[in-house]
C-alpha cells in the first residue's frame, strides 16, 4: 500500500520535531540559556510546539509550561481530551500525573509526539499505553471521566489490559479515592499506574410476576 503525501508529510514533521528536541536537550545539558538577557529558552519553544500539535488533535495539556528550568522534573502534567478541537465544553476525560515527569528520556519524547495513538478516551473510558515509555510506567495519576449518569458506583469500574483481559482492580485503584460529583456527574479516582479503565453499565434486572399455582 502506498503512503499518501499527507501522511508522509506528517511522519516527516514528527521525526523532525523529535530530532530537534533531542538535539536541543543535548545542547542544554552543556549550555544553560540565561533568562532575562535576551536569550530564548529552547526547551520552552519545543514544548510549546508539542502543546500546539496536541491541541490540534483535541488534547489539551499544560505541557507548554515546560521550560529549561523544570524539564527534568515537571510537576502536575495533565492531558484532557476534547471531542471538538478548541472547545473545552466537549471534554470527556482527564489524566493528571501525581509525580514529576522527566522529559530528558528519548522514549518519553517519542511517546509524547505519538500521544494521539497511545491514549484513548471515550465517555466513561480512559486508556493509556505506556509500554514504550519507561518515564510514564508505574506513574500514579488521578483520572476524571466527565458528565456521566448519576448513581455510578465503584463496582462498575473495570480494569483490563490491551488484550481485553480483566485485571485485579485492587492492584490499580484504591476504592477510597473513587467518587462521583452529585451535580456534574464527573467520576474521579486515583490509579497506581496505567492500563485501560472503563465504567461498565449497571446490570438490568428483569422482575417477573410471581406465578401462583
Amino acid at each position: 500500500m502506498q503512503t499518501s503525501p499527507k501522511t508522509l508529510k506528517k511522519i516527516f514533521a514528527t521525526r523532525l520535531l523529535a530530532v530537534t528536541l533531542c538535539l536541543v536537550i543535548s545542547l542544554s545539558a552543556v549550555i544553560t540559556p540565561a533568562r532575562g538577557f535576551g536569550h530564548a529558552d529552547p526547551i520552552s519553544d519545543i514544548f510549546d510546539s508539542i502543546a500546539s500539535q496536541l491541541a490540534d488533535q483535541g488534547i489539551a495539556s499544560n505541557i507548554g509550561d515546560v521550560t529549561n528550568e523544570n524539564w527534568m522534573s515537571f510537576p502536575g502534567l495533565y492531558f484532557e481530551k476534547w471531542t471538538t478541537v478548541g472547545d473545552p465544553t466537549t471534554a470527556i476525560g482527564k489524566m493528571t500525573f501525581k509525580s514529576p515527569i522527566n522529559f530528558s528520556d528519548p522514549d518519553t519524547q517519542a511517546f509524547l509526539l505519538d500521544l494521539q495513538n497511545q491514549m484513548e478516551m471515550g465517555v466513561g473510558s480512559i486508556e493509556l499505553d505506556v509500554s514504550t515509555a519507561a518515564g510514564f510506567q508505574n506513574q500514579p495519576a488521578t483520572l476524571v471521566m466527565y458528565k456521566l449518569p448519576l448513581g455510578i458506583t465503584f463496582d462498575q469500574l473495570v480494569v483490563s489490559d490491551n488484550d481485553g483481559n480483566i485485571l485485579d482492580i485492587t492492584q490499580y485503584v484504591d476504592e477510597a479515592t473513587f467518587s462521583q460529583d452529585p451535580v456534574t456527574g464527573d467520576v474521579t479516582f486515583a490509579v497506581a499506574h496505567f492500563t485501560k479503565f472503563e465504567i461498565s453499565p449497571k446490570p438490568l434486572y428483569i422482575y417477573l410476576p410471581l406465578i401462583r399455582r
